[in-house]
C-alpha cells in the first residue's frame, strides 16, 4: 500500500509520500521558506511545522535554529533561536509549531 498526503489551495498544491512507521528515524530537519524577498515579514507568515506521534509516550525536541533572531511561541511559552521546545505526545497526537514573523 502507498500513502500520500496532499494539500490543495486556490493557488498552490503540495504532496508528500508517507513512509511506513517502520522506516521512521529519530532525527529530522524541517525547512521553511521565504515567500518573496519583496514582501515584508509581516505579510509572509505563518511559517510552521507539523508533528505526529507514531508511538505512545513520544517526546519530541524541536531546536529553534535560524541565522537571524527568531521567536516561536508554543503553548504560551516563547522560545528564541538556539532554544529547544520539548513536546510530549501520545500515540497519533499531533502538534504544530509556528511563527508569524519569521522562518522557523
Amino acid at each position: 500500500m502507498t500513502v500520500q498526503a496532499i494539500n490543495l489551495g486556490d493557488t498552490s498544491a503540495d504532496a508528500v509520500p508517507v513512509p511506513p512507521v517502520s522506516l521512521l528515524g529519530t532525527v529530522f530537519m524541517a525547512v521553511t521558506y521565504m515567500i518573496s524577498s519583496s514582501i515584508t515579514d509581516e505579510n509572509q507568515g505563518p511559517y510552521e511545522i507539523g508533528l505526529v506521534a507514531a508511538y505512545p509516550n513520544t517526546v519530541v525536541r524541536v531546536t529553534i535554529t535560524q541565522i537571524r533572531p527568531v521567536t516561536v511561541t508554543f503553548e504560551g511559552t516563547s522560545y528564541n533561536s538556539g532554544d529547544v521546545v520539548t513536546i510530549a505526545l501520545g500515540q497519533y497526537q499531533s502538534a504544530q509549531v509556528r511563527t508569524l514573523t519569521d522562518r522557523i
